[in-house]
């Protein structure tokens, strides 16, 4: 079994359930130190309830990830029990499907999944990347979509929301000049 993430702290977003969940599983069952953020209280609960009974180091912090300030704290308690931020894992997201004929009914979950799938990964990078450059090193994980790489109707707004993810990940990567490595 690998052990490149033995001991390694790693932040997840969206981890209460899916993708997320998932995530935190593996990652806690190779060896890392996890903190699971997610606005989902209850299931964040869950979650973090199942990593600490199987005997992984874990922790939970509900989070909004639109909500800079809650992003930052939520790091910072990532720094409080582990002392580092090696890898964030930007997955929190929606995506709400719908042409923009239902406009009407689509304007408030569009504007939802822009503040989660587009500035929940912004204020991700900047809520690690002061530790992550103090520490001459880090690794920013951004989930993204084949949505982001051309248009399809009925996704506009999710669409475009992962092809910022995309331009915004591969900023990070020239901008930190090899102290953080990017994944997309």
């Amino acid at each position: 079994m690998s052990v490149h993430l033995k001991d390694k702290s790693i932040i997840i977003t969206g981890a209460a359930g899916g993708f997320g969940r998932l995530v935190a599983l593996k990652s806690a069952a190779l060896g890392a130190k996890v903190t699971c953020a997610d606005i989902n209280a209850d299931e964040l609960d869950g979650v973090v309830s199942e990593l600490l009974e199987q005997g992984f180091d874990a922790q939970g912090v509900t989070t909004d990830v639109s909500d800079a300030a809650q992003m930052s704290r939520m790091a910072q308690a990532a720094i409080d029990r582990f002392e580092t931020i090696d890898v964030i894992v930007n997955n929190a997201g929606t995506m709400p499907l719908a042409f923009f004929a239902d406009h009407k009914i689509a304007l408030e979950k569009w504007h939802q999944c822009i503040d989660i799938n587009l500035k929940g990964v912004i204020n991700g990078i900047v809520a690690v990347y002061d530790q992550m450059m103090k520490q001459g090193r880090g690794h920013v994980i951004n989930i993204s979509s084949i949505y982001g790489n051309a248009p399809v109707a009925g996704s506009g707004v999710y669409s475009a929301t992962k092809a910022a993810v995309n331009y915004i990940s591969e900023t990070l990567r020239v901008e930190s000049a090899g102290k953080i490595k990017v994944t997309t």
